[in-house]
């Protein structure tokens, strides 16, 4: 890929995953109640440590949110973000797979069911995040 290129594609990735993770983490943080609830409803963790994740996932949406949004320290806040976006294709293919009849919680709690489409809605940010981890690496950032 050309430098210009690069860094345009950089730049947008790195801006719409922040922009994508502040907005996302606003819902959770004004309710972490609702949002354990959600946590809890993929059946992986007991209701304790999902109320632990309830109140700092959002949290840390937000700071990598702000940190990619920015340009700052993109190469810890890339890391983050795929390990996130990673993290959660995993959480809604096993949710999808044991046919478990939830809301993602993704964006806000009140979401339709995890279907097809939101299964690949999560591997392509998936990609895109590794895509951005790639790119910021190879510029020099992580």
């Amino acid at each position: 890929m050309k430098g210009s290129l690069r860094t345009a594609v950089f730049i947008i990735l790195r801006t719409g995953f922040g922009l994508m993770l502040v907005y996302s983490s606003f819902a959770k943080i004004a309710d972490p109640f609702g949002f354990s609830v959600t946590v809890s409803n993929y059946r992986v963790i007991g209701i304790d440590p999902s109320r632990f994740v309830a109140v700092i996932l959002p949290f840390l949406e937000l700071a990598t949110g702000l940190l990619l949004t920015a340009g700052v320290w993109t190469g810890a806040a890339a890391v983050l973000n795929a390990t996130m976006m990673c993290g959660f294709l995993i959480l809604v293919s096993q949710a999808f797979i044991r046919g478990l009849d939830i809301s993602c919680g993704c964006f806000h709690l009140d979401e339709g069911k995890i279907s097809a489409g939101k299964l690949i809605f999560n591997l392509l940010l998936a990609t895109a995040s590794l895509w951005l981890l790639q790119l910021t690496r190879a510029k020099g950032k992580g």
